[in-house]
């Protein structure tokens, strides 16, 4: 509102301290589900700083599904599901995988020998 940089502001400024406000964007979730109306792009930072309380690296346009790596874990975002179709396009080697998928056709017997863990769209995403 208005208000606030007008008279609250001023108010505290007068009493010599700094004021900041911030105005919040669209929630991430609405309930228990994804917003349908957020970004992908802010989807992909959430989920990523979610993890890692980092700021997501530049996206790299030959591996669309990295969200970057972190102490040696690769965190993905899979459209759709996690299978081994999904798991051929990845490109990036790392020590360990964490991927967001909304469901998972690889045994966990398979998932555990490649060091992956699978987290379910959206009732395993973290919330901060």
């Amino acid at each position: 509102m208005d208000y606030c940089e007008s008279i609250t502001a001023e108010r505290v400024r007068r009493v010599g301290g700094e004021f900041s406000f911030y105005e919040f964007g669209d929630p991430i979730f609405i309930e228990d589900q994804l917003n349908p109306e957020i970004s992908r792009d802010l989807f992909r930072r959430y989920l990523f700083y979610s993890e890692t309380k980092k700021e997501i690296p530049p996206m790299n346009p030959d591996e669309s599904t990295l969200l970057g790596i972190h102490d040696g874990i690769a965190y993905h975002l899979i459209d759709g599901d996690l299978n081994f179709n999904s798991l051929a396009q990845i490109k990036t080697r790392s020590e360990s995988y964490i991927m967001y998928a909304e469901s998972c056709t690889i045994s966990q017997e398979t998932r555990d020998q490649f060091k992956i863990i699978f987290r379910k769209i959206p009732r395993d995403i973290r919330r901060i």
